[in-house]
């Protein structure tokens, strides 16, 4: 964590006031894994907006009633509240699916906010309708385009499933599964197989994140439409952005919450995006553009440093 008080001293105006939002951000951030942790278990929560915490809560829900419909043997079999219960909280315990659900819902409402004020088409944002018309992306275009589809649809539907979840995910979540089946042995055969199934019929948005990486691979890490929100679209911003800074793509979706503006703008600046662009981002994305002014006296290194730092 950064001590703003020791570091403000030796660093310039601008810097300081960037040191002091990212030090809010991240208590911000704290926050969000606290609730993460609690709204597994109460559908209650005062900490975040309303749709956050029902998203959250519904997709472990949604999961919890798949992993049963395995253990059991009895796919849309209607189980007890109590049982569903018990599985969303074995289940919040594995921090990387809670992390992962807070991004994708996140990346879902920033989405959706964009159809709505920009008319980004969520599927098939123009960069991507580019490609596809380009024989030698074309193959790579559409891979993306069907996960993100996929994506959309899980989303759209408010039911999450196993196969739904990335490729890491989905093994700390088998891990859950067979630590649950481990007390009776049909039990324990039962987990081995649901595991086995999970990952022989994951769908296509479980490889969302490899199929957007190969896009950017083809475009060029360096292309600047791919840092541009309403070309690229809000999921190949994300990878693009989580490429550039070496960061993970989860903690990358995070930013673009409102409480998180501050990281998502050092993150852009780290990634050597002209305080002008950075500007046009955050009014994109209904953010206070204050902070693109700090930026311009911000090396893309310093930028870098500082975003190491909290993280």
């Amino acid at each position: 964590m950064i001590d703003t008080a020791s570091h403000a001293a030796n660093l310039n105006d601008a810097e300081a006031v960037l040191l002091d939002a990212l030090a809010n951000a991240e208590r911000a951030s704290g926050a969000a894994r606290s609730f993460l942790a609690q709204a597994a278990r109460s559908p209650a929560s005062d900490d975040v907006s309303e749709e956050t915490r029902v998203r959250t809560y519904a997709a472990l829900a949604s999961l919890a009633v798949a992993v049963l419909d395995g253990l059991v043997g009895a796919a849309g079999a209607r189980h007890q509240p109590a049982e569903v219960d018990v599985v969303i909280r074995v289940l919040s315990e594995c921090p990387a699916l809670l992390e992962h659900l807070r991004a994708d819902v996140i990346e879902w409402q920033l989405t959706q906010r964009l159809h709505d004020t920009l008319a980004l088409d969520p599927v098939a944002p123009p960069l991507l309708q580019q490609l596809v018309a380009q024989p030698d992306h074309r193959a790579a275009a559409t891979a993306f385009l069907t996960a993100q589809m996929y994506w959309c649809r899980a989303h759209a539907r408010m039911n999450m499933t196993l196969g739904n979840l990335p490729y890491a995910v989905q093994n700390q979540v088998c891990g859950v599964i067979q630590a649950l089946g481990a007390s009776e042995p049909d039990l324990a055969d039962r987990a081995n197989i649901v595991c086995a199934d999970v990952r022989s019929a994951s769908d296509p948005a479980a490889d969302r994140e490899r199929c957007s990486a190969k896009v950017l691979e083809l475009l060029g890490l360096d292309a600047p439409a791919a840092l541009r929100v309403q070309e690229a679209g809000v999921a190949l911003f994300l990878t693009a952005l989580a490429r550039r800074t070496m960061q993970s793509r989860t903690a990358v979706a995070g930013w673009t919450d409102e409480a998180q503006a501050a990281r998502l703008a050092v993150s852009l600046r780290a990634a050597g995006t002209d305080p002008g662009d950075i500007r046009q981002q955050l009014l994109a994305l209904h953010f206070d553009d204050a902070l693109a002014e700090g930026l311009a006296q911000i090396a893309p290194q310093q930028a870098s440093d500082m975003l190491a730092d909290m993280t």
